[in-house]
């Protein structure tokens, strides 16, 4: 069965109250696989170093969207520069977070900061009304990032920039 049920090409408007005022396409799992079958495709997860460490994409770099403090999620106010310190703008970025919510914000941060081959996934790791996620889709799961893609590895790489 198609883990989209024939959702295919999502946009923003369906998600859960969450609207981006620019021209990203929310794709589902079926989609962000045509995606991966290019190797220049980045998975980037903009869930929190805590969250990525229990389990990701695999092969998925992590910059958080937000970081968790003693009263919640703080916005990362170095994201779009720490982005753009990692990936070459016209990179293929497709955003992922737990459901949804965050990756959408980052996507539109992104599209300001330059970037324009992005991608949201709608159902995250997690899943979310309009998608069922990475796991419940079948999607490899790490515990350990690869090489130079956590955040301590890119937030580094960002610091070396002049």
């Amino acid at each position: 069965m198609d883990p989209l049920q024939g959702g295919r090409g999502l946009r923003p408007k369906a998600t859960a109250g969450i609207r981006t005022p620019v021209p990203i396409e929310r794709i589902g799992y079926a989609r962000l696989v045509e995606l991966l079958r290019d190797p220049e495709t980045i998975v980037l997860d903009v869930r929190s170093v805590e969250e990525f460490q229990q389990g990701h994409p695999r092969g998925a770099y992590n910059i958080p969207y937000a970081h968790r403090g003693a009263f919640g999620m703080v916005p990362n106010p170095d994201f779009a520069r720490e982005v753009t310190a990692a990936f070459p703008k016209d990179a293929r970025l497709v955003l992922t977070c737990r459901s949804g919510g965050r990756s959408a914000q980052a996507a539109a941060i992104l599209h300001a900061a330059g970037f324009h081959d992005l991608f949201d996934y709608a159902g995250g790791f997690a899943g979310s009304g309009e998608d069922p996620g990475w796991v419940r889709s079948g999607g490899p799961v790490a515990t350990e990032p690869e090489p130079g893609r956590d955040y301590a590895s890119l937030r580094a790489r960002g610091e070396e920039e002049p």
